[in-house]
């Protein structure tokens, strides 16, 4: 009985920690980058305090890819703004 007992706790130990670096991990995702999937994931799951039903995480994953694409997108647009405005202030010197 000892050894069952034993086996059930180290296993519970080890459910335990999987699940906490599940969280820190998700937490950094968070911190990182709100609008990433797994930050997502882990907003909702803290504020539902349970897990993520797997619908919703297709629909968020969904959302956070293109939330990810428009921010790609206005990052490259932004630098081409510039790119063009310094080659804009290069020809006035000139």
């Amino acid at each position: 009985m000892d050894i069952f007992l034993n086996l059930l706790r180290d296993s519970v130990k080890l459910d335990w920690l999987k699940k906490t670096v599940y969280i820190l991990t998700g937490k950094l995702a968070y911190k990182t980058n709100k609008y990433s999937f797994e930050g997502t994931i882990y907003y909702l799951e803290k504020e539902k305090k349970g897990p993520v039903t797997l619908k919703e995480r297709e629909k968020w994953g969904l959302l956070s890819k293109e939330v990810n694409e428009s921010e790609e997108n206005l990052n490259r647009i932004e630098q081409e703004i510039l790119e063009k405005m310094e080659e804009e202030d290069s020809n006035k010197k000139a």
